[in-house]
């Protein structure tokens, strides 16, 4: 008891001590500090909502997969001739077919070597034949060759030394993106731009060497099934370590949040249903690398950022606490009335334990010159970013913006109006 009652005089003491220090001398903040508390910083990281639903291969059956699917260094193939092994003259015959693009008679040739040859070339043959299913228009069957390509590596063991087998998920992905009408990369994985009035001349950051458009496709009777499995497939590539899937799961994103896209809308509304693709579109919005606020054109981010909203407002299905990111947005884009309607829904419905809504609230009133009510909604998106499921630099963000604000005084508080 003794003890336990000279470590709360300490406590009592130095807390005594922290406040007399900062009656002397309250911290002085550069106006750089001073504007975080009007922005919205990049508060989500793309990896980590990507692995963080992905626990297929923590198992020791998982880890048997992803050795065989890793056995080698993926970057040391992209600048080496990527030649088939142990191949006969039959498939020798079917890859020139392939080369000269002679679809049909490609696709008969390599049927027929289906089950034949070394286990190498099976492999290559089952990966050969879905992409020239895809050049035929045959989506879902490219995409089921292709499915049974990674299953030949990864479950079968059939050696793989051209990497096909986690290649060829991607590949799959990509089929079934056709399949569903939202192709938004080149071949060489470069986002394809075409907003609105700047449909002539696009920002030269986003300029690419081959245009892949949206005009003539349609959207799938399964879209919502297809998207989740095109999600897996991508998200299965970054865990197992290809270099290229975030730049895929990129464009995937940035199509269905194009507003020149006439298919996003419904793809849109579609990642909505579950809380995995969820988390890993608004951490594609809100990353500082992968999502909108990379773009340097502002006029160009407000007009993504305003098609965002109006299409999620306006959809029925459950959106699982998709408000507070629509704040986040609505703040950004400097509608208050709309940050603040999403942002205190937000609040209200998760009873009061939502710190993206805090946070966003906190702004507002900051912004508006209430420092009573900005202070207050700062202590509780701190109280509420406590909880595991927050991202880790949301929390840094409300600790570090918190200090400030709990410093700052109404007579020398600088409001920085965007």
């Amino acid at each position: 008891m003794r003890q336990q009652n000279s470590f709360f005089i300490t406590i009592i003491g130095l807390g005594i001590g922290l406040f007399s220090n900062a009656s002397l001398a309250r911290p002085v903040f550069s106006e750089q500090q001073l504007s975080n508390l009007t922005i919205i910083r990049p508060f989500a990281d793309l990896s980590d909502a990507i692995t963080r639903h992905n626990h297929d291969y923590e198992n020791s059956k998982g880890q048997q997969q992803k050795k065989r699917l890793l056995s080698v260094n993926y970057l040391s193939l992209l600048n080496k001739d990527r030649t088939c092994p142990q191949t006969d003259v039959a498939y020798q015959q079917a890859l020139e077919l392939y080369k000269k693009q002679q679809w049909t008679q490609a696709q008969t040739a390599f049927t027929a070597l289906i089950g034949t040859g070394s286990e190498p070339q099976q492999v290559c043959v089952s990966f050969k034949l879905g992409q020239v299913e895809n050049q035929l228009g045959n989506h879902a069957k490219a995409s089921r060759l292709f499915v049974k390509t990674y299953k030949l590596v990864a479950d079968k063991a059939y050696p793989d030394p051209l990497h096909l087998g986690i290649d060829a998920l991607g590949e799959s992905a990509g089929a079934m993106l056709d399949q569903i009408g939202t192709r938004s990369l080149s071949d060489k994985g470069i986002v394809i731009w075409k907003v609105g009035p700047y449909k002539e001349n696009p920002p030269s950051s986003y300029e690419a060497t081959s245009i892949l458009g949206y005009e003539g496709m349609e959207i799938h009777e399964n879209s919502q099934d297809l998207f989740e499995k095109i999600i897996d497939y991508y998200t299965t590539q970054v865990t197992l370590g290809h270099d290229k899937a975030i730049d895929s799961i990129s464009a995937v994103f940035t199509g269905i949040t194009d507003p020149d896209n006439p298919n996003a809308p419904v793809l849109l509304k579609d990642a909505l249903y579950t809380d995995r693709i969820r988390d890993i579109l608004w951490a594609y919005l809100f990353n500082a690398q992968k999502g909108i606020y990379y773009i340097s054109d502002p006029k160009i981010r407000i007009y993504i950022e305003n098609f965002i909203i109006k299409t999620i407002d306006g959809t029925n299905v459950d959106i699982g606490g998709t408000e507070g990111y629509l704040a986040a947005l609505a703040f950004q884009n400097n509608d208050l009335a709309k940050a603040h309607q999403f942002a205190q829904f937000r609040w209200n419905v998760s009873q009061q334990t939502d710190p993206l809504a805090a946070w966003v609230l906190a702004k507002i009133a900051y912004k508006k010159g209430d420092i009573d009510t900005a202070k207050s909604y700062y202590s509780k998106a701190l109280l509420a970013s406590a909880d595991e499921k927050t991202p880790k630099i949301l929390q840094q963000y409300i600790t570090e913006e918190n200090y400030m604000m709990q410093s700052i005084k109404k007579k020398d508080s600088k409001i920085i109006a965007r």
